[in-house]
């Protein structure tokens, strides 16, 4: 049943990451689940006055969201790297602290690895598209070819026995199948929109179609697995999944599906640091983070390095738990993270929903819609996720004790708590929103929020709750950091304009450029 649960998944995440294409093609900036809420909430009358602080708790819940993926992959990529040499007959005694060692080496590797030039070659991603392709297909059919113990295809539409012991039998299949679902971030290429030559098409365009493809490969790799692998209880030395794939095939072959498998968690890594420092970048840009205009700086070519480095920093001491990787609060935080990612990818397509039915083109930027499809496909979406929650709600086994009881939704609630907590610290008096990066494809130019504007008399205006159209006129001297009193939805009584800023990741029209800035 794994490959139909797989088969479900794969088709549910293709309609999510639809739905955030469309919303990607309306806001097309980067920081995505928060920056669209800060909007989509922005535009809900009853909603507007709270679009910071909604906008701050999913941004804070992504934040985590990011940490613990890279916990999680870490400890799964040095099991995986370990195990090849101890199923291969190494007399290796793994002791924790070389766990860690192997862990803070992987994340600090891929982290440096994506603040390269070359990271920025779309030419370099496709080489490395079609060589974890490669790698893939070759590990499918490596399985099929030298497996020693083999299966019908017809049988994995069986069920097989499960370790849930509930007396419902719908209820074993469908935790069974919630816990190998893949909530795989939707997110990431957003993250990419300003620095794409068309971020309202393109972007959302490789969301969806990558999905498309990537979920087929998952369901391909599956039944691959499913048919070659059977359940069996090999010697373990170290990562199951492993020791099972040297049980079944001949050493070499497994040593090559081993490393393969290595190979393609580097090179995601690689990539999901790519596009997260971009998501760093974003709070940054908002002042969500202490010493923001540090971490916004970025570099004349606009790559966020200190964002990443930022980010690397964080995950390193995140990831000093990989001490302890059979740990209970290690092995919640990985369903944890399920609930932080679910929370924030449903709060903005919960307010899509209730939004009225223009509120995607109101700024002009909505180049990739659904039509009458999208509101139909975001409550699938929504439902999904909030299935994938209600599931977790429930315990880890039975009888209920203290290692099944299901702590996950506690994690979610101290989240959001804590998230509040630091609202009151800092956010509330610090954090603007998403305002720098929209004021940039909605009005042509970048708004600076002064920190203190004293003796300023505030115009009293009619208060509209729709945004202004998207406008294509730029001041006249985009160098010069002048004063405007042109309103703007923001109602701030005054601002700066000005192109020549250092913390963007925009690329500058030629009417935008400016004489002597990091462009030339």
């Amino acid at each position: 049943m794994l490959t139909v649960g797989m088969s479900i998944t794969a088709i549910f995440i293709a309609l999510l990451s639809a739905s955030f294409g469309e919303m990607a093609s309306a806001y097309p900036v980067a920081g995505a689940m928060f920056t669209w809420t800060f909007k989509l909430a922005r535009a809900n009358p009853h909603l507007r006055e709270w679009a910071r602080f909604i906008s701050w708790v999913v941004g804070f819940l992504l934040f985590l969201s990011h940490l613990s993926v890279q916990l999680i992959i870490g400890i799964e990529f040095a099991q995986t790297f370990e195990t090849i040499f101890t199923a291969s007959g190494v007399h290796w005694h793994v002791t924790r602290h070389a766990n860690l060692f192997v862990v803070l080496g992987f994340i600090s590797i891929t982290g440096l690895l994506s603040c390269t030039t070359l990271s920025r070659s779309p030419l370099v991603w496709k080489i490395i598209g079609l060589l974890v392709v490669t790698l893939q297909l070759s590990v499918c059919m490596a399985l099929l070819a030298t497996s020693k113990k083999q299966r019908s295809f017809a049988s994995l539409f069986k069920s097989t026995p499960s370790k849930y012991a509930s007396k419902s039998k719908a209820w074993n299949i469908l935790y069974s199948w919630s816990v190998v679902t893949f909530v795989s971030g939707s997110e990431t290429i957003s993250h990419m929109t300003e620095e794409s030559k068309n971020g309202a098409k393109t972007p959302p365009r490789a969301m969806f179609w990558s999905y498309v493809f990537t979920g087929f490969m998952q369901v391909l790799c599956c039944v691959c697995v499913g048919m070659a692998i059977t359940p069996i209880h090999p010697k373990i030395t170290g990562y199951p999944i492993i020791d099972a794939v040297f049980a079944h095939c001949p050493k070499p072959v497994a040593q090559f599906i081993s490393l393969s498998l290595v190979i393609t968690t580097f090179i995601a890594n690689i990539s999901q640091f790519f596009a997260t420092s971009r998501f760093f970048w974003a709070l940054a840009r908002d002042k969500a983070l202490p010493m923001s205009k540090i971490w916004r700086k970025v570099t004349p070519d606009r790559r966020p390095l200190r964002a990443t480095f930022l980010m690397m920093t964080l995950s390193m001491i995140f990831s000093l738990l990989a001490l302890y990787p059979k740990s209970r609060f290690v092995a919640v935080s990985g369903v944890a993270n399920v609930f932080f990612i679910s929370a924030a990818y449903a709060t903005p397509l919960i307010l899509y929903v209730f939004s009225e039915k223009d509120v995607y083109n109101r700024d002009g930027s909505n180049a990739w819609t659904l039509g009458r499809l999208s509101k139909p496909m975001a409550c699938i979406s929504i439902f999904f996720l909030t299935l994938q929650m209600a599931i977790h709600c429930t315990p880890l086994g039975w009888p209920v004790t203290p290692r099944t009881f299901p702590y996950p939704p506690f994690f979610l609630v101290g989240a959001v708590l804590i998230s509040v907590v630091f609202w009151f610290l800092y956010g509330r008096s610090h954090y603007a929103g998403p305002i720098k990066s929209l004021t940039t494809w909605t009005l042509g130019y970048e708004v600076e929020i002064p920190k203190q504007v004293p003796n300023v008399r505030v115009c009293k205006a009619k208060i509209s709750n729709l945004d202004p159209p998207r406008t294509i006129d730029s001041t006249p001297n985009g160098s010069a950091a002048n004063m405007t009193y042109r309103r703007t939805e923001f109602e701030l009584p005054q601002a700066f304009c000005t192109y020549d800023s250092s913390g963007s990741l925009w690329s500058a029209t030629e009417s935008q450029l400016p004489n002597q800035s990091f462009f030339h």
